[in-house]
């Protein structure tokens, strides 16, 4: 009768593995990649359509839009510093109200420190 913790009478075979091959393969694959990556587009929307489109139906209403001086801070606020306008301004954020009404050309409007 066997015994579950005999050891069996095969070895296995051992497949061995030229380490200077791999090396290079893998090398040559890389370079391959590094060399498509090139013409991939970056971004988080990587592939951009354009198309020309004309409506050829007239508008039936038309809004005028004026933009206050404050409406004009707030909204360059929001694109330069990439935050929402605060409503209670720290500090730093006072710094940088005042750094857009003074690039305005408007220092009167500045808020106090």
């Amino acid at each position: 009768m066997p015994s579950y913790f005999s050891v069996p009478s095969y070895s296995p075979q051992v497949v061995t593995c030229n380490s200077s091959l791999d090396k290079s393969f893998l090398l040559e694959i890389v370079d391959d990649f590094k060399k498509l990556l090139i013409y991939f587009p970056t971004g988080l929307f990587p592939a951009t359509l354009t198309a020309n489109i004309t409506f050829e139906t007239p508008a039936q209403a038309t809004e005028t839009i004026n933009l206050s001086l404050e409406g004009s801070v707030v909204y360059l606020y929001q694109v330069v510093f990439k935050e929402r306008y605060p409503a209670n301004p720290t500090p730093e954020q006072i710094k940088k109200i005042n750094s857009i009404w003074i690039g305005i050309g408007h220092p009167e409007n500045i808020i106090p420190s």
